[in-house]
């Protein structure tokens, strides 16, 4: 059903193209979704079926299939400086600052980082325990200095409230 939606809005796009060499309108149709705003998952499956189709007629009609490139947008950058980091978490409160470099110190997901209670570490090193996928206990390892930030806090609150007590929003 995913790749009918892509063909149909394929259709409509050469239509208002112009265009007949399949590669160069596969080209321009991933330039207009790019531009678009759709996320780059969904606009690589809508090229994907365009491309099968286009494999798929060729073939149908006994011609050479198109060698076809889809082209990359350019997305959010792979990583953050390190000062630029810093900077933003200077903005924060005290709690946030502090859940934010657990993200950064762990590579927790937000959810389980804001569902840490006392029970989840375990001590002298102060590892964080939690249900991985399937069920499976994972263990997750702490920075010195976060473990430093986090010990007290952990001998301050009850065990079974959380450490973090924002909401996801």
């Amino acid at each position: 059903r995913f790749y009918r939606k892509a063909l149909g809005q394929l259709l409509a796009f050469s239509a208002t193209t112009g265009v007949t060499a399949p590669d160069e309108l596969i080209q321009q149709w991933a330039r207009h979704l790019y531009t678009r705003g759709i996320a780059r998952a969904s606009a690589a499956t809508y090229l994907r079926g365009a491309r099968a189709f286009l494999r798929w007629r060729a073939h149908t009609l006994g011609e050479a299939a198109p060698e076809i490139r889809i082209p990359t947008c350019k997305g959010a950058p792979k990583a953050i400086a390190i000062d630029d980091v810093v900077r933003a978490i200077a903005f924060l409160g005290r709690s946030e600052r502090l859940l934010a470099e657990t993200l950064l110190d762990t590579g927790l997901r937000l959810s389980e980082a804001l569902s840490l209670t006392p029970s989840h570490f375990e001590r002298p090193d102060l590892q964080i325990v939690l249900l991985g996928k399937g069920g499976e206990p994972r263990r997750v390892w702490m920075g010195v200095t976060l473990a430093a930030k986090i010990g007290p806090i952990l001998a301050s609150i009850d065990p079974r409230f959380r450490i973090f007590p924002l909401a996801a929003s």
